[in-house]
């Protein structure tokens, strides 16, 4: 048919009369391919002749896949109903049931297959096909179809599924062909997120009424019922925008989340999760200056009046909608526990410099600010010398080094000392 053009149409008959005439069963189905091929929906006719009348089982199975595939008609819907009740081969029965199922997949196929399955003669099919209505799941639709053609697809069926009785009380069904009306409404006026709350609640309500089913409440939903109504609802919820995700924060921990009073404006590291860039402190009721360092890290700018009196003052953070837990950050007069500075080692450079290093002690349960001054200073000047000024809990080692030459070198941290010299035991 293809390299002869001129011979085309008395090659199409002879293979016609190979799938209608052929005493081998093997050349039959052999002939109609390359005329599916070659024609495809033109070669329905003979496809559902053979479908309906050729003596070899198998050639009625493959043929139904090729129907399938090329001409999904109401014709062949009915006609598959036809074939169930009265085809002679198990196996094509089995099949015929599970395209029902699959590829029309409609409230009328189950049942059909539900009311027809006591009548199947052969035990396997009926008990595969039992398994099958037990697992089944409406299968996603066609994605050509909108949103709103599915709406309308689901009202349509509850009142199927009403009237097989697999749903109940009257005032049920209207109430969720209102949900959906309602969800239909949203999504014309372009309300997605809208349309997306009310057919969730539509899908919450079917399960939740098919789940209670030892209420004495007259709505009832069968199993049956549910798998349509749910899955069809959950196949729009698919389509739909997912609502933005709020993410309320949480703070870990702050630091410095305690000092002395009046130890001046400092910057506040706040860690913890949720955070965004809409973030912002808030420091004994007031915004303070924020910045957006990571979802789990900001920073905010604390003034010196905010420390200017001991006491405990109240942290948290808001998005603007939300607001985080609260955490406590103390001015006190004294500190609680002491905060020790440690010096570590002494190196010799060889150059007639010296590098001390230095580390910390803080028996507080929370870390401690002390800036440099008069509480945390090195003597001879200059006084800073790069020291830490936000001191941890516990024992720190090695946090900063200083280099001098080898004359005493203190620091002092409130009111605590610490000596470096070039006498001072080496670093190993």
């Amino acid at each position: 048919m293809e390299k002869i053009p001129e011979y085309e149409e008395r090659a199409k008959n002879e293979l016609i009369k190979f799938v209608q005439l052929s005493d081998y069963d093997n050349v039959r189905y052999a002939a109609l391919m390359p005329l599916y091929r070659k024609y495809g929906v033109e070669m329905l006719p003979l496809m559902l002749q053979v479908f309906t009348e050729d003596e070899d089982e198998n050639n009625r199975q493959l043929v139904l896949d090729l129907l399938i595939k090329c001409c999904k008609t109401e014709e062949l819907h009915s006609l598959l109903k036809e074939r169930l009740l009265s085809d002679s081969d198990f196996y094509v029965r089995y099949k015929i049931m599970g395209k029902l199922l699959s590829v029309y997949g409609r409230p009328e196929d189950y049942k059909f297959v539900l009311d027809y399955l006591p009548n199947e003669p052969d035990p396997k099919v009926k008990e595969f096909t039992e398994d099958n209505l037990d697992l089944y799941e409406p299968s996603k639709p066609d994605s050509n179809l909108t949103t709103e053609n599915l709406i309308n697809e689901i009202s349509n069926q509850i009142e199927t599924i009403y009237g097989y009785n697999w749903l109940g009380d009257l005032q049920f069904k209207d109430e969720l062909q209102n949900i959906l009306q309602s969800a239909k409404t949203n999504l014309q006026s372009g309300d997605s997120l809208a349309c997306r709350v009310q057919i969730k609640t539509f899908q919450d309500l079917v399960d939740n009424v098919y789940k209670d089913s030892l209420n004495t409440d007259p709505r009832f939903v069968t199993i049956e019922g549910w798998k349509f109504l749910y899955w069809n609802a959950q196949y729009i919820l698919e389509r739909l925008p997912e609502p933005p995700v709020i993410v309320n924060s949480d703070i870990e921990e702050i630091n410095p989340a305690m000092s002395l009073v009046n130890m001046g404006a400092f910057t506040m590291e706040v860690k913890g999760t949720g955070f965004t860039a809409n973030s912002v402190v808030y420091f004994n009721g007031n915004t303070r200056t924020t910045t957006y360092v990571a979802d789990t890290l900001l920073t905010a700018e604390i003034q010196s009046t905010d420390v200017s009196i001991a006491g405990n003052y109240p942290v948290w953070v808001s998005s603007g909608t939300t607001n985080s837990d609260t955490v406590i950050y103390k001015v006190v007069n004294t500190l609680p526990q002491p905060v020790r500075p440690v010096l570590e080692c002494v190196r010799n450079n060889g150059d007639g410099t010296y590098t001390a290093y230095f580390g910390y002690k803080n028996d507080n349960t929370v870390s401690v600010y002390i800036p440099v001054g008069s509480k945390n200073k090195f003597t001879p000047t200059p006084q800073d010398r790069g020291q830490t000024r936000v001191f941890l809990p516990g024992r720190k080692y090695k946090v900063f080094t200083v280099n001098f030459n080898g004359s005493n070198l203190v620091w002092t941290l409130n009111g605590r000392t610490s000596t470096a010299s070039s006498n001072t035991a080496p670093c190993n």
